[in-house]
């Protein structure tokens, strides 16, 4: 039996936030998923306010959250977020919760990890990922295609980390965190809330929040504005 740590077992469906092209992705990684295992929720359709199309690869697109969280019950469905921005899924996160949703992990069957790791509900593991030792990974946070996760490392809630991030031992990264496609982060290095690293980037120091970096090795290029 696919097991996810305090999800309610009368879930048997799932709604998949968003109808984009990560949203094409996750429902390929809950289907593979259901073929390993077959009591793992089924994906009833998509969530999305201004969908593109009516349906993708044969599921139906719903409608918006708002009709979607009237509609449904809570004690069968659940839900997983598959939209890019770390922003955009927490404010979404809490309207599904504070409306009664359980959240649902996604791992893909590939995806290679020691029993030494945690991993918070609604967390999405793409395929091809490899994390090793004493992990910590928060809520609602998206490990994309091929990522590598060393020993000790901490990546809190509502981090996005794109194909292909190599993420070095010891490394923390807070709340919030956008990693780009094939960037490096070195050993030992702290990522504050809500930074970015931008694609092809190498952390060689700590990443101040808040702050955009790019390049190699990685220098700020942008801070957002104070609340």
């Amino acid at each position: 039996m696919y097991k996810q740590s305090n999800l309610d077992t009368s879930l048997n469906k799932l709604i998949i936030i968003g109808a984009g092209g990560f949203g094409k992705e996750v429902l390929w990684l809950i289907r593979d998923l259901r073929q390993a295992h077959p009591d793992f929720p089924e994906p009833l359709g998509f969530a999305d306010s201004q969908p593109s199309t009516p349906e993708i690869q044969g599921l139906p697109v719903l409608g918006s959250d708002s009709h979607l969280l009237r509609q449904l019950d809570p004690r069968s469905t659940g839900f997983v977020i598959a939209i890019g921005s770390s922003s955009l899924r927490a404010r979404i996160a809490q309207v599904w919760e504070s409306a009664g949703f359980q959240a649902i992990t996604c791992i893909h069957p590939s995806v290679r990890h020691s029993e030494y790791i945690s991993i918070g509900a609604g967390s999405v593991l793409c395929a091809g990922s490899t994390l090793t030792t004493d992990i910590h990974i928060g809520r609602h946070v998206i490990l994309n295609l091929h990522c590598t996760v060393g020993h000790d490392c901490r990546i809190e809630d509502f981090c996005t980390v794109a194909p292909g991030v190599h993420i070095s031992g010891g490394v923390e990264i807070e709340s919030g965190c956008e990693i780009g496609t094939g960037a490096v982060l070195l050993p030992g290095i702290s990522a504050g809330k809500n930074c970015k690293l931008g694609a092809g980037a190498v952390a060689t120091r700590s990443l101040q929040a808040g702050v955009t970096y790019a390049g190699v090795p990685a220098r700020p290029i942008h801070k957002e504005p104070a609340a």
